[in-house]
């Protein structure tokens, strides 16, 4: 038996504050051979730091707003995992998000703490 899971968009959930990774997933269906999924699933879900992964979220929900990360590009991928057997499914599509500081709420303008400027 073999699962098939899908990231959606990092961050396409509305509203997702600029310095959170909200991520979203659709729940498989069936299984590589188009058997159907009869287990209950849960869902790990992955950060790339470097050449590793870390878990930073296993839930039986479909979504996760990850907070507390470093700023700048974060990637993330998804198994699903049959409550059953243990079994964890390949790995899902990747999927990132750039994190930035939150856009101050009372009109001022704040300076990077990196010294670096983007420009929309």
């Amino acid at each position: 038996m073999n699962l098939i899971i899908s990231l959606l968009a990092a961050g396409a959930l509305s509203p997702c504050p600029s310095n959170v990774a909200c991520i979203a997933w659709a729940a498989p269906t069936q299984n590589t051979d188009n058997s159907p999924i009869t287990h209950p699933l849960r869902y790990r879900l992955y950060r790339n730091v470097g050449a590793a992964a870390v878990v930073v979220s296993d839930t039986t929900s479909l979504n996760a707003d990850i907070a507390g990360l470093p700023l700048g590009q974060q990637c993330f991928y998804a198994t699903a995992i049959d409550t059953v057997s243990g079994y964890e499914s390949d790995p899902s599509n990747t999927t990132c998000k750039t994190l930035r500081l939150p856009a101050p709420t009372d009109g001022s303008i704040e300076a990077p703490t990196d010294g670096s400027i983007e420009f929309p």
